[in-house]
């Protein structure tokens, strides 16, 4: 019910009612029966308009209270995100990186070089979810200082380290990283660190490679888990 017709209503009853009391003070003592009929109109129109101003009220009551019911039942409802599964994109690489570092070896320095790649051309590795990951290469470069020409020279690819690679290492990993560790028992040392997709700093197979002073090499795998963080 609009707000205007409402406040009319009362408006006109509280007026009826007033005149109401007014007359009947004022001729209550007499007894002609014209007023008598008057009174009691006024009293059956007064109480008519009364009732329809309920009628209204008690209405526009329920409308509030549903309203109040509908809006509490909306915020109590549960709203959810429907899950959409990560697809794979286009396969991720690691960054080119080149280290290069001095060593004095056998009583002469050497300059040690590390350059890593990724290659297209290499078998790429994937995670759960199907994402592709490149591989690297990693060429390692010993030059004596003085010398153009380097004492060792060799590009290495996870193919390298094959046969020290077991269970998923053998199956689905990548070639990280390679940093030198120095001299050990007249021999130059390396650690190579073979890791799964998706690795973290820590999860990596590491490898120990020996270089001695004729250029022959050798590879085991290392038990100690020691690996200089990733370059950024």
């Amino acid at each position: 019910m609009p707000a205007v017709v409402k406040n009319s209503r009362l408006f006109y009853a509280h007026i009826i009612f007033i005149s109401y009391l007014w007359l009947r003070l004022r001729y209550s003592r007499s007894e002609n029966i014209k007023y008598n009929l008057f009174f009691r109109s006024l009293i059956r129109t007064f109480a008519r308009v009364m009732k329809k101003t309920v009628i209204y009220l008690m209405l526009a009551a329920g409308v509030v209270m549903l309203g109040a019911c509908k809006q509490k039942k909306q915020t109590d409802d549960i709203i959810t995100t429907k899950y959409v599964p990560k697809k794979p994109g286009a396969p991720i690489r690691m960054q080119k990186t080149t280290l290069t570092d001095n060593v004095s070896w056998g009583g002469q320095s050497y300059e040690v070089k590390i350059v890593r790649e990724p290659a297209d051309s290499l078998p790429m590795a994937k995670n759960e979810i199907g994402q592709q990951y490149v591989d690297n290469r990693i060429a390692l470069t010993i030059t004596r200082s003085g010398n153009t020409t380097p004492f060792f020279s060799r590009t290495f690819s996870r193919a390298s380290f094959a046969s020290y690679l077991t269970g998923d290492y053998s199956r689905n990993s990548l070639l990280a990283n390679m940093r030198m560790r120095g001299v050990e028992a007249s021999e130059l040392t390396f650690t190579v660190a073979i890791a799964p997709p998706d690795a973290t700093d820590d999860e990596f197979l590491p490898l120990k490679l020996s270089i001695n002073r004729n250029g022959g090499i050798a590879i085991k795998v290392e038990d100690d888990m020691e690996m200089l963080a990733e370059p950024q």
